[in-house]
């Protein structure tokens, strides 16, 4: 499609053709992205970094990538896009310890293989909010939303947004654990932020020996590639190691995967002598760094952001302005708190 000779209307999400029936009950959808007409699957990696799920700080911004040590309420949007109004509707909101994937390649490939999200005692609860939509206007709907009862402290920075919503009465809750699939179902792989330039002190794992000075500079894609069928590449990552005793003499070949379960991997491969690096968060924000050379040797490393680098990229403003900003005198005074922090975010987005 040439650019010269169409238009594209970002404002407008497509709507259902006349042959593809507007429900006359109503039919509840968590959108991938802005332009989402309901079906399933959409085209895209929208099954596992859903933008209508986000996170309000107590602060009051709206972010999409985690930071150490900050408390968060999740972010839900939703759509009905059927003929009859939803009166009663229910989210259950929760946190999966990792994303609905499994990894089919060894690292560093990072290729991963969606597959069904089974809830277990590793899940945290973020509560049940409930909502109301208007019917929908030629298969465009009003975007509502809502917002966890419950916060949480961002700790365990590999974690995965999982929000069912349902109408009990005509548009039930689905038995389905996959987002590719369920209109009503969205996760979102939260990435931490890794960019910046990191400092600490390399030291031997085994007897605490201290090798000498670290400093890393690190840079960060954000998007999950769609791979095709039913496979997605992670963000990738970068790393300058401006100073780091073990690395080996200059080689041929150097290359850093982030994971989507909450750390990077990174594997060096120079003049036939290579090293693995994993990096994770500690709760005070600090980078920590597991280094395993290839004759066995292990050492570790504590590094401290010395300076950020460029933020991660912001929510779905096309899909937030369709949110309808009211506060009703008939909601109640926590609904009309909640409306009023999360209109001002909305408004403060660059």
């Amino acid at each position: 499609m040439s650019i010269a000779s169409s238009r594209v209307d970002f404002d407008r999400p497509r709507r259902l053709r006349d042959d593809e029936h507007h429900p006359a009950t109503p039919y509840l959808v968590i959108p991938e992205a802005y332009d989402d007409n309901g079906f399933r699957p959409q085209p895209g990696t929208g099954w596992i970094s859903s933008q209508s799920l986000l996170l309000l700080s107590d602060a009051g911004e709206l972010e999409t990538s985690p930071r150490p040590n900050v408390t968060y309420r999740l972010l839900a949007l939703m759509e009905n896009i059927g003929a009859a109004p939803v009166q009663n509707g229910f989210a259950e909101l929760w946190l999966a310890p990792k994303p609905p994937v499994t990894q089919i390649d060894p690292a560093p490939a990072f290729v991963y293989q969606r597959n069904p999200m089974t809830p277990d005692a590793r899940w945290t609860s973020l509560g049940v909010s409930t909502f109301s939509l208007p019917p929908s206007v030629s298969g465009r709907g009003e975007v509502g939303w809502v917002l966890s009862p419950r916060s949480w402290t961002a700790a365990d920075l590999g974690f995965c947004a999982v929000v069912q919503v349902f109408e009990p009465i005509q548009d039930g809750a689905s038995s389905s654990q996959k987002s590719w699939e369920d209109r009503k179902l969205a996760f979102r792989a939260f990435s931490p932020n890794y960019a910046g330039t990191w400092n600490g002190t390399e030291q031997d794992a085994t007897t605490g020996q201290v090798l000498g000075p670290v400093q890393l500079k690190i840079s960060q894609e954000w998007n999950i590639v769609d791979r095709g069928g039913v496979q997605a590449w992670t963000p990738t990552c970068y790393v300058d190691a401006r100073q780091l005793p073990s690395l080996p003499p200059p080689g041929t070949f150097e290359g850093i995967w982030g994971t989507i379960v909450g750390a990077l991997y990174y594997s060096i491969k120079r003049d036939a002598r290579s090293i693995s690096m994993t990096f994770s968060f500690r709760k005070d924000g600090s980078l920590e760094m597991h280094l395993l050379k290839d004759n066995g040797g292990r050492t570790t490393a504590s590094l401290t952001l010395t300076q950020p680098g460029p933020p991660p990229p912001g929510p779905d403003k096309i899909l937030l302005n369709r949110v309808r900003q009211i506060i009703p005198q008939s909601w109640p005074a926590q609904r009309k708190a909640d409306a009023e922090k999360l209109y001002r975010a909305f408004a403060a987005l660059p």
